[in-house]
């Protein structure tokens, strides 16, 4: 059956298990226990015409497999494509490997008028910052942040902004073998009636940047597995860090349901009431009040929004 939530999402029940199915261009993954696995399989090779690959070994040049009662995804290969193309422990100073992605309490920021790296310089800083959002993306969320900063300023890098990818490089090409590792909290029973968790958590850096403009944050998880995790700058400037909170907090309630859709789509309970945490108390009364006025009439939407769930 094609999901109502994605038009790129299949599942199939049979026998008490479930079988999750996802489309792509020029390809299909199919989830589910060993055991309906083969039918599964068949179906899908008459109603798409595929070829059995095997069991995933990687995928978008990440590595993919079982570890520890879960699955881990790396990137050894793109980390490795890095050190051989720019060398960033080469620009380490003292020789150091730094303990985190970007300096500490610093937000990177334009550069001054002829500090702008000539062609070549733009050209490997722009390339170098896709590699970094590619492999981020997949396996190194730790980095996140640091690449939302980052890739601001490829329009018109400068050498503050080649010394930060450099050092985000640094931090990610000495441990090539560290992940994105999905362990659940639980162990599910295989039946539509048991009911999942879902756990969202936000949270904001107020005024983070010269344009005044807070940095949000926030991910949602199924079990004690990370399902998404995303990095944002506010399109607008937030007036007081509660208001900067209650953005963040109503981005990822929009993302916690887009994902309970999708396992409702599938026949799968989530159990309410889903827990959203928000590391702002003036957010949380301001989600509880009734009255929106005054300074705060800007922001109704997102607080009737919340109130709403």
């Amino acid at each position: 059956r094609r999901s109502g939530a994605g038009p790129c999402a299949r599942y199939a029940w049979g026998k008490g298990k479930l079988a999750a199915i996802m489309l792509w261009v020029g390809g299909m993954l199919i989830a589910c226990p060993s055991e309906p696995a083969s039918e599964a399989k068949k179906k899908a090779a008459e109603a798409f015409g595929c070829k059995d690959a095997g069991e995933v070994a990687g995928y978008a040049r990440c590595a993919a497999g079982r570890e520890k009662g879960g699955l881990k995804v790396a990137q050894p290969a793109g980390l490795r494509s890095i050190e051989g193309k720019l060398s960033p422990r080469q620009h380490c100073s003292k020789g150091r490997m730094p303990a985190t992605p970007a300096e500490p309490g610093k937000i990177l920021s334009q550069g001054e008028q002829g500090e702008e790296q000539p062609k070549e310089g733009r050209k490997a800083c722009q390339s170098g910052c896709g590699l970094l959002l590619h492999i981020i993306r997949w396996a190194r969320q730790e980095a996140l942040n640091a690449a939302r900063e980052l890739a601001g300023h490829m329009h018109k890098p400068a050498t503050k902004h080649m010394k930060a990818m450099r050092r985000c490089m640094s931090y990610l090409t000495p441990t090539p073998g560290r992940g994105y590792a999905a362990r659940p909290s639980r162990e599910w029973g295989g039946s539509g009636s048991s009911k999942l968790r879902l756990l969202g958590k936000s949270g904001s850096e107020y005024l983070a940047g010269p344009g005044c403009k807070s940095a949000s944050g926030w991910p949602i998880f199924l079990e004690g597995c990370c399902l998404a995790a995303r990095p944002k700058k506010m399109p607008a400037r937030a007036l007081p860090a509660a208001e900067a909170e209650l953005c963040a907090a109503a981005q990822c309630a929009q993302d916690l349901m887009f994902a309970w859709r999708i396992l409702a789509c599938m026949g799968l309970a989530v159990e309410f009431p889903v827990a959203l945490e928000i590391g702002s108390k003036g957010a949380v009364g301001l989600r509880s009040s009734w009255p929106a006025g005054g300074r705060a009439r800007h922001i109704s939407g997102k607080q009737y929004f919340l109130r709403g769930l």
